[in-house]
Parts: structure tokens; C-alpha cells; sequence
């Protein structure tokens, strides 16, 4: 990260930043400098006596690291849904780190958290958009 010295940084846990995405820095007390996404609800919702705490960041040249990101998939419930969705994230060498998968058989649908490691937010981009291929779903959507 740069933009901020020698301090200790953090990746804040409420959005998630990976790399290429706009963020923005907050000087805590005592821990370093939290980096969010510059559309953090947090960020923007922040009081303006603590705004003048906001630093400007950008990510650098830093190494490749991974980063954990949540998804949600909203799709009509079927046999192999989960199995498509697994296949899908196996073929695209994107490592789950979670999952929560519930049904709701009066709808027929199926609502799927998912954490990922992901490198960089062209990777998610991407990961997204063949995930919104796959048969039945109807929304994948970023919630962290």
C-alpha cells in the first residue's frame, strides 16, 4: 500500500478491498490506517469531525497476495446447482473458504453465500460473470 509511510495498515473487514479497486485510508486510534473501498457505507456515512481522519492510499506495486471476498448467488433451486457453482469456481482456481446454501422449496430457490480468495478485482469480474451464466441464477452480487 502506498500513501502511508511507515504505518501499520489493515484491511478494513466491513468491505473488503482487492487490489484495483478505489480506496480510500482511515487513521484509527492505535491500530494504523484501515483501507476501504472508496464506496465503503462506512467511509461515506462517516461524520464530517472524523472525515478529516480519511488519508489518501493507492495500492502500489505490492506483492501478490489474496484477498477474502463474499458473494451472494440468488437462483431458481435445482439439482447441480451447487455442484455447477463448485465446478465453475474449481475451473477458475479460486480457492472457497466458505459457503452457506439455503433453500426454500415452497419458492424453489436458492440462496448462496460464498468467501473466495481472490487476487485482484478483475479476477472477481470475471468469476461474477461466469458465475451469472450458469442455468437458473438470477443475481450474483459483491456483499463484501
Amino acid at each position: 500500500m502506498r500513501g502511508v509511510g511507515n504505518l501499520l495498515t489493515q484491511i478494513a473487514a466491513c468491505c473488503r478491498p482487492v487490489p484495483h479497486e478505489s480506496i480510500v485510508g482511515f487513521i484509527t486510534r492505535g491500530k494504523g490506517v484501515s483501507v476501504h473501498r472508496a464506496d465503503c457505507g462506512n467511509v461515506l456515512s462517516l461524520p464530517d469531525h472524523e472525515r478529516e481522519r480519511l488519508v489518501d492510499v493507492n495500492w502500489g506495486e505490492a506483492p501478490a497476495s489474496l484477498y477474502r471476498v463474499g458473494i451472494r448467488i440468488l437462483a431458481y433451486d435445482r439439482v447441480g446447482l451447487l455442484r455447477d457453482v463448485s465446478t465453475l469456481l474449481s475451473s477458475q482456481d479460486v480457492d472457497v473458504v466458505a459457503v452457506n446454501t439455503l433453500s426454500d422449496p415452497v419458492e424453489r430457490t436458492a440462496d448462496m453465500s460464498i468467501e473466495l480468495h481472490i487476487g485482484d478485482v478483475a479476477e472477481l469480474a470475471t468469476v461474477m460473470d461466469r458465475l451469472r451464466q450458469l442455468r437458473n441464477v438470477q443475481r450474483v452480487e459483491r456483499t463484501s
